[in-house]
Formats: structure tokens, C-alpha cells, sequence
């Protein structure tokens, strides 16, 4: 029998400048404000990571430190964890401001220096000039949307869900088993991770570990852990205690 939906997972990184949107748009996307939101270049100093789900797809996204060239050193950090966040992905979304130049050169430049590859282009805050959200299907594809009226957000959940489709009908036995192999390292290392927080009795940093390596270990297998699961595992955790 053929197996279906053997990729259940995949990681999306959100890059671009300082002031794009990205954490409006990751904000828009969770349906409550997880990213901190300010017109202050720089805002975001550290990769931050959630999950969502999109039909019954997890999906990680990240929002990262804007890109741009400083030397300010915390600032400095804060990129050089985005690229971290950029090589462990599966995919980029390369945001762009629409009112300013677009895709410009800058932007080129950092698509080159920093290696960027399989992204797609979201070109935000069209609202500004009147235009209507939509989706170009070139390479790399380019998306159209407007965080602060939530107006186009579909079009990005339906490419996520578009590259789930054509990784399950298209991805051969071994990349498969790459990303299994991925998985299981990702569960080993948080397990090791834990053995090692019991001796400082971090509990609630364990149980957040074990939950990621559990969710981890179902990716293998093709399932996803239900809430009320993950809950039924920690409840021996007194969480913030």
C-alpha cells in the first residue's frame, strides 16, 4: 500500500529588512500577537519559533532579526542566529516592503551573500498603493499581501499547503528518509538536552523539550501529537513551579 502524507512537517523562515512585516505577518498568521511589532529598525534580535497547523500539516515558522548591515553587536547576533534559522529550513519567505523599492538590489545582495535558496517573495503592505492581494507563479513565486488589513493571508497558508502536495508526489525514498533521519537526531538531541536540565531541575524547560521531541518522533511516523495528548503527558509537570 502506498503510504500518503509521509511529510507531515516542514520549517518556513521569514527573512527580509528591518520594517517589511515579517512579525506582523507571522502575528496575522497565529491569530494573536506573538511577534513584537515596532516601527524601530532592529526590533527583532533573536530568531523566534512557532508552529501552526494548516491542514493537518505542522508547520514551523520563524521571525528573525531583520537583515541589514550594522555594527551594532547585539545586532550582529541577532543576524547570525536568522541565518541559523535560514540553513536548518525548508523553505524562505523573503519579505519586502511594496511602498518603498520592492525586490531592489539590496535585497539581491542579500539573497546572494547569505546563500538563500528555494524562497518565495512576499511583497507586503500593498495596501498602501491600492492594490489587491495575489500570487505570481514564477520563480521564485511571489505574493502579494497586506498584514496590517489581514488581506491575502490565504495565499500564504495555500502555497504552504501547494508545497506539502508536491513534496508528497514528487519526493523520492531518500530525501524522505533524510528528513527522517533529521527528525530522529532532533528527538536524541532534546532528550540528551533533558538529562542533562534534570541535574538544575529545570522542569518546565524539559517538558517543552520532551514535547518537541515527541512531536519530532510522530513526524516520523506520519502522525500528529493532539493537544490533549501532549497535556496527558505532562500532567505529572508542575509547570512554573
Amino acid at each position: 500500500m502506498k503510504e500518503k502524507n509521509l511529510i507531515t512537517q516542514m520549517s518556513y523562515v521569514f527573512v527580509g529588512k528591518p520594517n517589511s512585516g515579517k512579525s506582523s505577518i507571522i502575528n496575522c498568521l497565529l491569530r494573536e500577537d506573538a511577534s513584537i511589532v515596532s516601527n524601530s529598525a532592529g526590533t527583532t534580535r533573536d530568531s523566534i519559533e512557532y508552529e501552526l497547523q494548516i491542514n493537518n500539516k505542522i508547520v514551523k515558522i520563524t521571525d528573525t532579526a531583520g537583515l541589514r548591515f550594522t555594527e551594532d553587536e547585539i545586532e550582529k547576533e541577532g543576524i547570525a542566529r536568522s541565518l541559523k534559522s535560514i540553513n536548518k529550513a525548508d523553505k524562505i519567505f523573503y519579505v519586502v516592503d511594496h511602498t518603498k523599492k520592492g525586490f531592489d538590489d539590496e535585497d539581491k545582495k542579500f539573497i546572494k551573500t547569505f546563500e538563500i535558496e528555494n524562497y518565495s517573495i512576499i511583497y507586503n503592505k500593498i495596501d498602501i498603493k491600492g492594490h489587491k492581494p495575489k500570487i505570481i507563479d514564477t520563480k521564485p513565486s511571489e505574493i502579494y499581501i497586506s498584514a496590517i488589513n489581514n488581506d491575502g493571508l490565504e495565499l500564504i497558508k495555500n502555497h504552504i499547503d501547494k508545497d506539502f502536495i508536491n513534496i508528497d508526489s514528487s519526493e523520492n525514498l531518500y530525501l524522505a528518509r533524510s528528513r527522517q533521519v533529521k527528525f530522529l537526531e532532533d528527538a536524541y538531541n532534546r532528550v540528551n538536552s533533558c538529562l542533562q536540565l534534570l541535574e538544575d531541575e529545570s522542569f518546565d524547560i524539559i517538558a517543552q523539550e520532551l514535547a518537541e521531541g515527541h512531536l519530532a518522533l510522530s513526524s516520523i511516523l506520519g502522525q500528529n501529537p493532539t493537544e490533549e495528548l501532549l497535556n496527558e503527558i505532562f500532567s505529572e509537570f508542575c509547570i512554573g513551579k
